[in-house]
């Protein structure tokens, strides 16, 4: 670990992109977050839209003439759609593999929230991510 994070955190210059996972904060992430980080000028913001199942893409942070921070660009990919991560265009995100696994999680959670409502189930998870396939 870099030992400049001991003292601070990152500064918005150390950052190159957020990603925010969103599904009861999506307005939240969508307005005032991206408003934050455009104004300390994060180059790249995505949100993991798990309302819509999309992920949406902010690029180029700028301010209007209002004062107002955005990004100049904004992207959305479906679950079918893959996406280079910036700064690692190299590496290629399988956004559908990125979805199922969300999904898994959500089903967990809610098999979670129904076991601690007095309900018994019997639930088996078998997850294998395999950076091959």
């Amino acid at each position: 670990m870099d030992e400049d994070y001991l003292s601070h955190h990152p500064y918005p210059e150390d950052i190159f992109l957020v990603i925010e996972i969103s599904d009861t904060t999506l307005d939240y992430d969508q307005t005032t977050k991206l408003e934050i980080y455009a104004e300390a000028g994060i180059s790249h913001y995505w949100i993991v839209n798990l309302n819509a199942r999309q992920l949406e893409r902010y690029n180029q942070p700028y301010q209007n003439a209002q004062g107002k921070f955005n990004y100049l660009s904004k992207q959305i990919s479906l679950p079918h759609h893959s996406v280079a991560i910036p700064g690692f265009e190299d590496i290629i995100l399988d956004l559908n593999r990125i979805f199922l696994l969300l999904s898994v999680i959500d089903e967990f959670r809610s098999d979670v929230l129904s076991l601690s409502k007095g309900t018994c189930r019997s639930v088996t998870y078998n997850l294998i991510l395999n950076s091959d396939s």
